[in-house]
């Protein structure tokens, strides 16, 4: 950051053999101050400025000008892009500019021009920032059915609104535990409304302030989450760029978390490297500050999130920016011994790899997650029950109907439940295809203490029956609603209810214009003949009559072929 200069060989030795002392001190606990509770005191009394170092995300380079330079898009969308620039002088944010229709369109961004308040009831605030608020609503057809709303003003600048759209588009690609689903996004009166998970719990900051420090225990729980979820993202060539405690949204009871806001996020590859120096300053990589960082730098951000967690205060801190970017970049790393003593050497290690301010000698994601830190670390028993799998070698594959029925029910289930089955995905998971692993599910079948599987057969059927189209792989929302619809009991009126928001449940009976309706709102199909394919294939699946023009809601909850009602696991 500054201009580059000529230097002698003996200035570069010189330099190399101080940064390896510094590298040696940092490896043994040293005596000093522990910041830790002047940090959470000050956390805690709101300091002004401190607050806005923990929370303040920077940026020193256009977005747009990234967006345009690195592989975002390909080639010849980047040539479009460049044309539209040259036409189009006015601002992003306009509500008929280029970013609301050229970018919706390049991303694959579907928005529902229909007025939100004719699906959803609009409540109390849940949190705010500096650019939008996050309310609480409620389906108007169905009010048990809860969501959250992050309310968005199309009025900001130009960076703005391109990270709005980058944050729909990331993250409608992804299907994964750790990670929120948005089930639909509107758009009226220059706002945007995104509706997705209403998730419980709090923010991992708040969490730690309130715990001072988390257990060594309970912060490898949390810390391995960060880690799968970026092992999720970077297998779609997705970096966060912004990862804190104030973007995790953790459930208290059961450690389960939820990393949010990948409105700074970018896309990366192997060739180029990102230049825009974005990131919140405590957990902002050295290399970040430097001008030119790849994937890597989130590695970083979960050191100081691990380090903050064990010990109470980051590494690296100040009430003033540019203090705290000269110690990420200069300062060694510190270890207190008032904080470190009663804690492992693992642990200890475990930071030390992630905080190493070479990137090219920064441990890597797979080398993180098979840290001797994070072995052993105690997960929920699982099971595959024999009955699923004879279940599913007499039926087809879920259509996208009843998929999505069966994940909305999700909600509904037992949040201990849904760890089990998270845990099962966690174990098959493949992060390669950025999916689960057929393989990987029957080996565990096979191998499973709990429940005898049987034939290999059985568990070869099993998988068969929620693949993705490649037969390899399984995505998380295939996975969890097949599992839903054999073990969860989900009475008969809460299908009806889940049918009732989806506005496929107000008569006995659902037409073909009735599923139209759904599905081109939910932004399955962009062109009425494949919805309408769609539509006949689902009335063929479901009635055995492919030439029916009405469905019977019965036999939707209840399934054509089952004689029971009690619940809807035994469709």
């Amino acid at each position: 950051m500054g201009a580059k200069v000529c230097v002698c060989k003996d200035y570069l030795e010189a330099r190399r053999k101080k940064k390896e002392e510094q590298r040696k001190e940092s490896e043994e606990l040293i005596e000093g101050n522990d910041h830790s509770q002047e940090f959470l005191e000050q956390s805690k009394r709101g300091s002004k400025s401190l607050s806005s170092v923990l929370c303040h995300t920077m940026s020193f380079r256009t977005e747009k000008e990234e967006f345009v330079s690195q592989d975002y898009l390909n080639n010849e969308e980047k040539y479009e892009l460049f044309e539209e620039f040259k036409k189009d002088n006015e601002s992003w944010s306009d509500k008929e500019s280029f970013a609301s229709k050229s970018i919706q369109k390049l991303l694959s961004i579907h928005i529902n021009e229909e007025p939100i308040k004719n699906y959803y009831k609009i409540g109390r605030v849940l949190g705010s920032g500096n650019f939008a608020v996050v309310k609480h609503g409620a389906s108007l057809a169905n009010p048990s059915f809860k969501v959250a709303i992050k309310i968005y003003k199309l009025d900001g600048s130009d960076n703005e609104l391109l990270s709005i759209f980058r944050e729909i588009s990331v993250h409608q690609s992804f299907d994964h535990p750790n990670l929120v689903k948005i089930h639909e996004v509107f758009k009226q009166d220059k706002k945007l409304y995104i509706v997705c998970d209403l998730v419980k719990g709090r923010r991992l900051y708040d969490y730690i302030l309130d715990s001072k420090k988390i257990s060594e225990e309970n912060a490898k729980i949390i810390v391995k989450q960060l880690l799968k979820v970026l092992e999720y993202s970077h297998s779609k060539n997705i970096m966060h760029r912004d990862l804190k405690p104030e973007n995790v949204i953790i459930e208290p009871s059961t450690l389960q978390i939820k990393v949010i806001d990948f409105g700074s996020s970018s896309y990366f590859s192997n060739s180029n490297k990102l230049k825009t120096c974005l990131g919140t300053p405590f957990y902002i990589a050295p290399e970040v500050l430097e001008g030119e960082y790849t994937q890597t730098a989130d590695i970083w951000s979960i050191g100081i999130i691990t380090y903050l967690m064990l010990t109470g205060c980051p590494p690296f801190q100040d009430e003033d920016f540019q203090i705290i970017y000269q110690k990420i970049l200069n300062e060694p790393l510190c270890f207190y011994r008032d904080q470190w003593l009663y804690l492992t050497q693992n642990a200890m290690k475990f930071v030390k790899e992630l905080l190493v301010k070479d990137p090219h000698k920064r441990i890597s994601l797979q080398d993180a997650l098979a840290h001797p830190w994070l072995q052993n670390i105690q997960s929920p028993e699982y099971s595959i029950p024999l009955e699923i799998f004879q279940k599913l070698t007499n039926r087809p594959p879920l259509n996208i109907l009843k998929r999505e029925m069966l994940l909305l029910t999700k909600s509904q289930l037992n949040p201990k439940t849904v760890l089990k089955w998270n845990t099962l995905y966690e174990k098959i998971y493949s992060k390669n295809a950025g999916m689960a692993s057929s393989k990987k599910l029957e080996k565990i079948a096979k191998n499973t203490k709990v429940v005898k599987m049987g034939s290999n057969k059985d568990s070869t059927d099993f998988v068969l029956k929620i693949y993705d189209r490649n037969h390899k792989f399984i995505s998380y929302s295939d996975f969890l609603a097949t599992v839903i619809d054999f073990q969860s009991d989900i009475p008969y009126f809460s299908m009806k209810s889940v049918l009732k928001h989806m506005g496929l449940g107000s008569q006995e009976e659902i037409s073909l214009d009735d599923i139209q309706r759904y599905l081109t709102r939910r932004g399955y199909q962009d062109h009425f003949e494949m919805v309408k394919a769609l539509q006949t294939q689902i009335l063929e699946e479901l009635t055995d009559q492919g030439d029916n023009s009405l469905l019977q809601l019965d036999m939707i909850c209840q399934g054509s072929q089952s004689e029971e009602s009690g619940s809807c696991s035994k469709m």
